[in-house]
């Protein structure tokens, strides 16, 4: 089974992770921290991962730093990571300098998301439709 970490520190926005694998028809384990330092904890303790998704601005350490972090290990070095940040335009000028890193910004997760997702995890086409954030908060 694929293993996806998201990091996170709104219980909500995890809980959509959740959900939007689910609705997607992904068979993933996803295992949660709410900031980078145990975000990294989790990848020392599983050491093994299919796709990160960090925000930016956690407690702690930031998503940012997490990444730079991440990399200082070389059996981490390939992970796929999504940065999924509200402060998209401040973490631009920082992509370059980051390897397999993409970014996306909140709140709402776009039909391109779920397509490099899905190429990370699995090459099989969702069991049902993917809702978006939106939809999932009302349901």
């Amino acid at each position: 089974m694929k293993k996806v970490l998201v990091l996170d520190d709104e219980q909500d926005i995890l809980d959509i992770w959740f959900e939007q694998f689910r609705f997607w028809g992904l068979n993933v384990e996803v295992h949660t921290a709410k900031n980078g330092q145990d975000g990294l904890k989790l990848l020392q303790a599983v050491n093994e991962y299919d796709l990160i998704i960090a925000d930016y601005k956690m407690p702690v350490m930031n998503g940012l730093d997490f990444i730079r972090a991440l990399r200082t290990y070389p059996k981490f070095s390939e992970i796929p990571v999504f940065f999924f940040s509200g402060f998209a335009p401040e973490l631009k000028s920082h992509m370059d300098k980051l390897d397999n890193v993409m970014l996306f910004e909140k709140p709402f997760i776009s039909e391109k998301m779920k397509i490099h997702i899905r190429m990370c995890l699995s090459k099989e086409e969702p069991q049902e439709p993917a809702m978006s954030h939106s939809e999932l908060l009302r349901a």
